[in-house]
C-alpha cells in the first residue's frame, strides 16, 4: 500500500468514525464519553485534547481502568492498564507499569496524559456462569446411574465397599 493510498484510506476512516464518540466536559478534570464518567488524573505537557481522544477512542478500551495517552509524530497512542482489583489485572498490564511504559514506550518527553476509568465494562465473555469442565461432564454423567459403581482405567467397573 502506498502512501497515498494510505492517507486516503485514514481519511476515509476518519470521517466514518466523526461522531461516534460523544465527550461531554464536566469541569477540568471530568468528562463524560458516551455517558461513561472518566477523570483527567494528569496532563503532562496539555497533552489531553477532547477532538482527538474522541476520534482514537475504541469501545475496547472501556475494560480498561487507566488509559494512557502519548503524543507521537503528531499522533495520539493510546494504551489501557488494569488496577489490582480487577479480575483481569495482570503484572504486565497493572497500574504500576505505566511509568515503565512511558520511559520504555514512548518518545522521550513526549506530551501524555492519565485517566481513570470511573465505569469499568467488563467484556461480556467474563460474564458468563462458568459449569464444570468437559472431562467433569463426561465423568459425572457416565457414572449417575449407577452410584456405586466406578470405571477403571482400564474400562472395567468396580464396586465400591
Amino acid at each position: 500500500m502506498n502512501r497515498s493510498k494510505f492517507a486516503e484510506y485514514s481519511e476515509r476512516r476518519r470521517d466514518e468514525r466523526a461522531g461516534v464518540f460523544i465527550i461531554e466536559r464536566q469541569d477540568e478534570t471530568h468528562f463524560t464519553l458516551n455517558h461513561h464518567p472518566y477523570e483527567l488524573l494528569v496532563n503532562h505537557k496539555d497533552a489531553f485534547q477532547v477532538d482527538a481522544l474522541a476520534d482514537r477512542f475504541s469501545t475496547v478500551l472501556s475494560k480498561y481502568d487507566y488509559i494512557v495517552g502519548d503524543w507521537g509524530f503528531d499522533q495520539l497512542r493510546l494504551r489501557g492498564f488494569y488496577a489490582p482489583e480487577n479480575r483481569l489485572y495482570t503484572s504486565e498490564r497493572g497500574v504500576e507499569t505505566i511509568e515503565d511504559y512511558l520511559f520504555e514506550e514512548c518518545n522521550f518527553g513526549c506530551a501524555y496524559f492519565i485517566v481513570r476509568n470511573q465505569d469499568v465494562q467488563v467484556p461480556r465473555y467474563l460474564n458468563r456462569r462458568r459449569g464444570p469442565s468437559t472431562k467433569e461432564r463426561r465423568f459425572s454423567s457416565r457414572n449417575n446411574h449407577h452410584p456405586r459403581v466406578r470405571r477403571l482405567k482400564s474400562g472395567y467397573r468396580s464396586q465400591k465397599m
